[in-house]
């Protein structure tokens, strides 16, 4: 399997493991078996065991301690890239729905920590689009007037107006008011396995299921999951929430890269840091900035080509060389942005696999090739929301109440045109 982090994550370093789950020790029967227990794999546990679906979560590993360790726990309706460029890439009506279904999960996110016993540092934020770059305020412009006309509270702002706002240098910039959050995704994702547990829901760490093959002679739970444990999970349908390892039987991600990213020791203020918004920059190399509840700054971006399995960037530098430049320039870069906060002094440094698909959109849905099995996949900077509209879809999905909204992310959009897959034995790693 891929190696997905490097490096000491800032949320599994400063949160204590709240639970650990046994591993597959018996075999089990259910409705529903969700392969992966990222936060995808939880978010869509907790919907299924609290609609009363009859469910086993299934970690290959620890809780957590995958993508999710490295995410960056964001949650903004444009993370998918500005309305202009995902309207080149699916149609004008489809790209505002996308925007539309982003924004109404923020709001939905806000709901479901209000109900989890820990809220996961769950805190509702403005957003700021920027370019420091004069030659780029023309696209900055058109896009806010888009998103002006199509309904979405945002605020437009010049070079004047963001010296007295913020301490770096803004050409243009777009204001999403109130419409973004930040949360801790490793605690949400802990909350939510917790919560699906309450509900009913069956947990099992370190239990990866290598090998899913569909029994016809079953007359129910025709689905056979095999696990490392060497036992076995019957079930009627299988969600495959297993990260970038899920891909290999839906295609549609784009190369894979590195990111980088730097979470500083608590500071005591954020002088010329407006409101704390979430910071995205429009220029090269893309950044984005955030704090979180303890008041650190995390800073990252500057991707790299991706670690492959001998631990070089692009086969050609090592990974510990590359990084700590990278650590560095994102260090530099920080301060001089706010060379108003004192003690900006870095803590952790880590690295993650980042991929995306062509669209930038989640891969949600079923397919004729596999008519057991559901998949969630939900790359890329908005994965929890992703991961939100993906665990209402597949719900409404199995209860035969599919939304036309799934086909805005539907597995064979990435097919090729009479593309007739037959049904094969395949290995879902995680």
């Amino acid at each position: 399997m891929t190696d997905l982090v490097h490096g000491n994550p800032l949320w599994t370093a400063i949160n204590a493991v709240p639970v650990q789950y046994p591993w597959l020790e018996k075999d089990e029967s259910c409705e529903v078996a969700v392969v992966g227990a990222g936060l995808t794999g939880a978010m869509i546990a907790y919907q299924f065991a609290k609609a009363g679906i009859d469910t086993v979560l299934l970690a290959g590993s620890s809780i957590g301690y995958g993508s999710t360790s490295v995410s960056t726990g964001l949650l903004e309706y444009d993370a998918a890239g500005t309305l202009t460029e995902l309207t080149e890439k699916i149609g004008s009506d489809e790209a505002v729905r996308v925007y539309e279904m982003a924004e109404a999960a923020v709001h939905k996110m806000e709901r479901l920590a209000g109900e989890l016993p820990d809220n996961a540092g769950f805190t509702r934020r403005d957003s700021l689009y920027y370019c420091d770059c004069p030659e780029h305020d023309g696209f900055i412009h058109e896009e806010y007037l888009k998103r002006r006309h199509t309904g979405f509270d945002v605020e437009l702002i010049d070079r004047t107006t963001a010296k007295d706002r913020y301490s770096f240098p803004i050409s243009s910039g777009i204001v999403s008011k109130n419409a973004s959050a930040e949360v801790d995704p490793y605690r949400l994702t802990h909350a939510l396995v917790a919560a699906a547990k309450q509900a009913g829901a069956r947990i099992y760490e370190h239990s990866r299921i290598y090998n899913i093959v569909t029994d016809d002679k079953r007359q129910t739970q025709d689905q056979v999951l095999s696990s490392v444990t060497r036992h076995y999970v019957y079930a009627n349908k299988v969600v495959i929430a297993s990260g970038y390892d899920a891909a290999q039987f839906t295609g549609g991600l784009t190369s894979q890269s590195t990111v980088f990213a730097m979470a500083t020791k608590p500071v005591e203020g954020f002088a010329g840091w407006e409101d704390r918004s979430i910071l995205r920059n429009h220029d090269c190399p893309e950044l984005y900035l955030r704090t979180t509840a303890d008041n650190r700054v995390i800073i990252g971006g500057l991707s790299s080509s991706f670690i492959d399995g001998g631990g070089r960037i692009g086969g050609i530098l090592s990974m510990p060389y590359l990084a700590s430049k990278r650590y560095c320039e994102l260090e530099t870069h920080l301060k001089d942005m706010f060379p108003g906060i004192r003690g900006l002094s870095a803590e952790y440094d880590y690295a993650g696999a980042f991929c995306t698909t062509v669209d930038g959109l989640p891969i949600i849905g079923g397919e004729a090739e596999h008519p057991g099995w559901y998949f969630a996949l939900c790359p890329g900077d908005n994965g929890i929301l992703w991961a939100n509209i993906a665990s209402e879809l597949l719900l409404e999905l199995h209860k035969g109440e599919p939304s036309e909204d799934l086909a805005l992310f539907a597995p064979c959009r990435y097919k090729p045109a009479g593309h007739a897959g037959s049904r094969k034995r395949k290995e879902a790693r995680r």
